[in-house]
């Protein structure tokens, strides 16, 4: 667990590592973080769940999904992000005992809910499991970097859109197309693709507060 890759993030269910009782709050090191993370716990619904992203693809976290995992024997789940991650130590233990035994016992680190920490968690803890709330975090990518340029530019005009967007306390980044480093870089009315070609307007008009706000946290 403690080797390369994103497996090493399970560490952080490890007994010991945290203080049993008190709230923990993980956020990777390439987050943009704007406001008290804090905020999350008051989110959570009970000591007993786990706080996670919601991934973009599939059906969202909640009694569908976990219904669906249930009837079908845990093999469909909905998936997660673990750029942020929400939970009381003391409950989760078994996340990373598990999957200690798994390796142990010589199981690959590929199929459904191995191939990465964020699919064994959001797989472990499916009846637990509660999406952080768009209001408080969201992915770049999501968000931002939308399909064509219209849907971008009508989303960031939006009032209600421009209000949420000011209260957001972080952003995760995807990485490569859009690191920290590379959007420090941009000027104002800049145009940039990610791999799939989709344009990110580099834009207050566009992104709202959070473009001097994302580029300030860079340049720190």
């Amino acid at each position: 667990m403690l080797g390369t890759g994103c497996h090493a993030k399970l560490c952080m269910f490890e007994k010991g590592i945290l203080q049993p009782l008190i709230p923990a709050i993980y956020v990777d090191l390439d987050a943009a973080v704007f406001g008290p993370l804090g905020s999350l716990v008051s989110r959570i619904k009970h000591n007993k769940g786990l706080m996670i992203i919601q991934s973009s693809r599939g059906l969202s976290i909640g009694a569908l999904r976990r219904f669906i995992y249930r009837i079908n024997g845990g093999r469909k789940f909905a998936r997660a992000n673990s750029s942020v991650v929400v939970f009381y130590p003391e409950n989760w233990y078994p996340i990373a005992s598990s999957f200690r035994t798994k390796v142990d016992s010589g199981a690959s680190l590929e199929g459904q809910y191995l191939i990465s920490d964020d699919r064994y968690i959001a797989w472990f803890a499916q009846l637990q499991l509660q999406a952080v709330p768009k209001s408080h975090v969201v992915k770049f990518g999501s968000e931002f970097v939308l399909p064509t340029g219209w849907l971008s530019k009508l989303k960031g005009r939006l009032p209600w859109v421009r209000r949420r967007r000011g209260a957001l306390v972080a952003v995760t980044l995807p990485g490569g197309d859009f690191k920290l480093s590379k959007l420090a870089l941009l000027n104002d009315g800049d145009i940039t693709y990610d791999y799939r070609g989709r344009p990110l307007f580099w834009d207050e008009k566009v992104m709202g507060v959070c473009q001097q706000k994302i580029k300030a946290y860079a340049q720190t």
